[in-house]
This record gives C-alpha cells, sequence and structure tokens, in this order.
C-alpha cells in the first residue's frame, strides 16, 4: 500500500473541524491518522470557533460562511471556485467529503466530472431539517434533502461509506443503488475515553454527598431531545419521593453558541434542583467527565450514528438511549445498555434508568460489557479501510 499512499493527492472536505461534536471528532481521528502515515493531503473546512490549539498543525485553509440559527458553531460556507482554495497546483486524485452539507455540495458540484468521490455518510441532514426548521418548512426542506441525496450519491463518480443500518436503510429508501454503499464501522478513542480517568476529585463536585450521577453529553439544542430528559427526571424524581430511589444528579455536558438556545432548554430543568450543567468540556476533562459518571442517558431521536454513546461505553458506562438511528446500531439491550421506544420515550427511559440506579451489581456487569464491546473498535483499523477505499477509487 505505501507505494500506492505515496501516488495519493487526497483533498478531505468537512463540514466541521475542530468543533465539539461526532463529526468532528471522527474527521480529526482520520487526519491524524493520515499525518501518521505521511499522506499527502489538504483540508477544507469552515471558519468559525473550534477547539483546535493551532490550525496550523494541519494542512488547512478555512472557508467563509455564515452561522446556521440554532447551532452557530455550525457553519453554511459562501459559494467558492474550488481551484482558487487549493493551496497546490497539482489536482487532487480523489476527494473525500466528511458528512457533506453546503460545502461537500459546492465542492461535488465543481469535482464530480474531474475526480472520484468518496462520501462518508455521518449526518442524515433530512432528519436534522425536520428537527429544526419552522413548522411550514419541515417537510418540504426534509423531502427537498432526500431528493438531492439520492441524486448525488447516484453520481457515478460517488461512494459512500456509512456505519449504521439505519443509515443504509434510510439511503436504500430514498433511492441510492446499494452496490454505491460501503459499510465500515466507526471507531472510538479507548485510551483516551477510560474507565481509569474516573475522579473522585470531580465527584465531589458534580455530586457532593455521594449522589449517583446519570450523564449526558453532546450540543445543547432541541434536535437533541433534551427537554425529554426533564420529563424524565421528574419521573424519577417522584420516584425518590416515594422513598423508591436513593439521591442522584443529572451532569448535562454541552453547549451552544447560540445563548438563546441554551437558555430555553435550561428553562426544561429549572425547577430540578438535582440537574448540573458544566458547559462544553474537552480532551482529558470530557474523558474525566464520562468516567466519573455512573449511567449515560442520551434522548435523541434523529442522530445518525451517536459517538458520545461510543465514547460513553469505552468509559465503561451502561448507555440508556432511544431504539431510533445510530444508537440502535450500538447499544446491545440488556448488555451493554437499553434501547427505549420512542413511542413511550419518558416510560421507557424512566424504567431503564430506575433499574440501574437501583442495582449496583447489574450496572458492573453492563459497564464491563460496554468497554469490552468498545474495544473492538479502534481508530486505526477503521480509518485504514477509509484509507483504502479512498486509494482504490483513485485508481
Amino acid at each position: 500500500m505505501s507505494r500506492q499512499l505515496n501516488e495519493l493527492n487526497l483533498l478531505v472536505a468537512t463540514e466541521s473541524f475542530g468543533q465539539l461534536n461526532g463529526v468532528s471528532r471522527a474527521t480529526l481521528a482520520f487526519c491524524s491518522y493520515l499525518k501518521r502515515r505521511g499522506a499527502n493531503f489538504r483540508i477544507l473546512a469552515p471558519e468559525g470557533q473550534n477547539l483546535l490549539a493551532n490550525d496550523g498543525d494541519y494542512p488547512l485553509r478555512r472557508l467563509r460562511g455564515f452561522p446556521f440559527p440554532t447551532s452557530p458553531d455550525l457553519r453554511v460556507v459562501t459559494p467558492f471556485l474550488l481551484r482558487r482554495q487549493l493551496s497546490s497546483p497539482v489536482a487532487p486524485s480523489v476527494v473525500y467529503l466528511a458528512s457533506p452539507a453546503s460545502l461537500g455540495l459546492l465542492i461535488w458540484l465543481q469535482a464530480r466530472r474531474r475526480l472520484p468521490i468518496v462520501v462518508n455518510y455521518q449526518t442524515e441532514l433530512s432528519d436534522f431539517a425536520r428537527a429544526t426548521l419552522p413548522h411550514p418548512l419541515r417537510n418540504v426542506t426534509g423531502r427537498l434533502i432526500d431528493r438531492v441525496t439520492a441524486f448525488i450519491f447516484n453520481d457515478r463518480a460517488v461512494r459512500a461509506v456509512l456505519a449504521t443500518r439505519a443509515s443504509f436503510a434510510y439511503l436504500k429508501r430514498i433511492g441510492v443503488r446499494q452496490d454505491k454503499l460501503r459499510p465500515i464501522q466507526r471507531g472510538v478513542d479507548t485510551t483516551l475515553f477510560n474507565p481509569a480517568h474516573r475522579s473522585n476529585a470531580l465527584r465531589r463536585i458534580l455530586a457532593p454527598h455521594g449522589e449517583d450521577i446519570i450523564l449526558y453529553v453532546g450540543r445543547i439544542a432541541f434536535e437533541k431531545n433534551l427537554p425529554l430528559l426533564a420529563k424524565v427526571n421528574n419521573r424519577l424524581l417522584a420516584a425518590q419521593q416515594r422513598g423508591e430511589l436513593a439521591p442522584f444528579r443529572f451532569v448535562i455536558v454541552g453547549g451552544n453558541d447560540n445563548q438563546g438556545v441554551v437558555e430555553r432548554v435550561r428553562a426544561h430543568f429549572a425547577a430540578q434542583p438535582n440537574v448540573c450543567f458544566t458547559g462544553p468540556q474537552v480532551g482529558e476533562a470530557l474523558a474525566a467527565h464520562y468516567a466519573s459518571a455512573d449511567i449515560f442517558a442520551f434522548p435523541a431521536l434523529h442522530e445518525t450514528f451517536g459517538q458520545v454513546v461510543q465514547e460513553a461505553m469505552a468509559s465503561g458506562l451502561p448507555v440508556v438511549a432511544m431504539n431510533s438511528g445510530g444508537p440502535a446500531n450500538i447499544v446491545q439491550p440488556a448488555l451493554t445498555g437499553y434501547l427505549c421506544d420512542p413511542a413511550r420515550a419518558a416510560e421507557d427511559m424512566s424504567d431503564h434508568l430506575a433499574s440501574l440506579l437501583r442495582d449496583r451489581n447489574r450496572r458492573a456487569v453492563i459497564s464491563a460489557a460496554a468497554r469490552q464491546f468498545t474495544a473492538q473498535r479502534s481508530w486505526d483499523d477503521v480509518n485504514e479501510q477509509i484509507l483504502d477505499l479512498l486509494i482504490e477509487s483513485a485508481g
């Protein structure tokens, strides 16, 4: 492969590079792998706030754009000429689009007749539109995205990587040909996300009276279905008042540059004294929050993958999530966690969390199984498969 790698000239285009989300972390892991392998690559990504200490660590060019209203950390790029954005006169031999949206569409339009394209399908944009746009626009925009997605993925220049059965079913339903699709799992950093990073000092801050901790990690946004956690917490607090549960804490890790959205989400928890919002956490601090919790609760209904679910499992947490989208492909019911029926989400999530809060021995068994499951999913194995497909596509 080394000779083929030396001949590769790769353009990586990603909608998110350095932000606090699963797509960004996956793309950063891939680019770090490329750098270690000595690959010749360039990165295009939108400008905006990011958590990288130094953009200069990567061959990266930021593009102008404007913030998405409900999640300003996500940017919609303004139109550009691709040839003017490439720092090298040598044309790419293949394009890698990580979770394409506005940037991916513009590059596909300009590169499709000249270059092979590999798409990593990590965000179901039609679901995102239906969950975030005003009601009159939801369905019509969702249907438009479905049609555009099918048209792009069936283009002769395009091949697609996807990680879940739900993604495969969606793309098949909207008319994408199966021969276009390559299943490749998503990885997780099991060194960083590890039960060994449990911190008693952090637990004393988050749960000063020794309470068990239920954790959520993710963007503070309505598409993450966070009001469901408030409903669930009310049910659990009622059980605690009846003497059926010991005291517990809900810890919510994440942020959003749109403070109006954050405040509206927080308002759902205003009357709940056992809830703590920590703001966004990264790196070792994020790993410590995972490892210092006892249970992970993830209410999102429209998650294409759910990287935080894998990170929680790698940290040794039992997971309670929706039987929908990516988490349904990750969580093994009754082995590494539990899945909730979306039709009775509040009841199911409350029951599963209450059961885990009561039974520490059961939690320990599930914790060990969750850690063992993720130990088989290294980023290097995943990224090697993606790189092989890129080399194959480049011919």
